[in-house]
């Protein structure tokens, strides 16, 4: 492999583009472009997955850690390989049979850890902060609270962006990408409290279906159910799904769509009588919480 007309800006950084060139190369033969997306299950994603058989290659991306990014041919190499790099950093996970999915999956949780709309793209945005967190830099998102509403567990649901935010007093614990109503405004705004949660919720139809019994893989609500404090708790919460290409859009009658993995994770950690903040961004501002992106 030749780079004849490498230039850097010192000998330090010398090898170092040589380095994460041929290991990223070596991890993966998939590749994404500027801005793709992986929202239609119709368009087949077909890579040749090397990546397990070159483990023992991975620490040679370690070395990013020790040098500065200064090189933008570095940002194009990472972008070449964008899918060896969401391995890398523990995003890639083999949840569904749909590679797409799994993909797609991968780039809204990053999204959504960040404070960026979960769209499913791979952008500039998404370059920046993958390089960060493999030179082992911090990307924690700026969330501030101005007036913390509870010093333990409490969730903010984010209509403009589509993020579930777990909070511990003023601290984000966890981010989630979820899907709320379609239009947005089906999801009700306000101050909330979890009243109920349910293993296996029943289906009730919602007035143009047949219901649908707990436990059955075709239950829209997936595997649990968080009924919120309005109209008793049965008529909106946060729920799995059987429609995960959803998640990250507006596509409910008004609830709040999880992954099945994510909400069967959350549901543990909160009590009954939690606090639930819903609002878009301008809502939640005028209650002091304010959401940025990472920079």
């Amino acid at each position: 492999m030749k780079f004849k007309t490498l230039k850097v800006k010192s000998t330090k950084l010398l090898l170092y583009p040589l380095l994460i060139s041929f290991t990223a190369v070596s991890l993966t033969g998939y590749t994404f472009g500027n801005g793709s997306t992986t929202k239609s299950p119709k368009e087949p994603i077909s890579y040749v997955n090397t990546y397990g058989k070159n483990m023992n290659k991975g620490y040679v991306l370690d070395l990013i850690k020790k040098v500065p990014i200064v090189d933008s041919r570095i940002r194009k190499l990472v972008n070449a390989n964008s899918l060896a790099a969401l391995k890398k950093l523990g995003y890639y996970q083999e949840r569904f049979k749909d590679k797409n999915l799994n993909i797609r999956s991968a780039l809204i949780h990053l999204q959504s850890e960040n404070n960026i709309k979960p769209d499913g793209k791979w952008d500039k945005r998404i370059a920046e902060i993958v390089l960060k967190k493999l030179a082992g830099l911090n990307t924690t998102p700026p969330d501030k609270v101005l007036d913390i509403p509870s010093v333990g567990l409490w969730i903010t649901i984010n209509k403009s962006k589509n993020i579930l935010t777990l909070y511990e007093g003023g601290k984000p614990v966890k981010k989630y990408p979820v899907a709320i109503g379609n239009p947005s405004t089906l999801t009700p705004s306000g101050k909330f409290t979890i009243v109920n949660k349910v293993v296996n919720p029943a289906w009730g139809g919602g007035g143009y279906a047949k219901p649908i019994k707990g436990g059955s893989p075709s239950n829209p609500l997936g595997y649990r159910w968080m009924g919120l404090s309005i109209k008793g708790g049965s008529s909106y919460g946060i729920h799995g799904t059987t429609d995960p290409y959803s998640i990250g859009t507006y596509a409910s009658h008004g609830c709040i769509r999880m992954f099945n993995f994510d909400v069967e994770s959350l549901f543990p950690k909160i009590p009954t009588s939690i606090k639930v903040f819903i609002g878009n961004e301008e809502e939640l501002e005028i209650w002091g919480i304010t959401q940025g992106e990472v920079k």
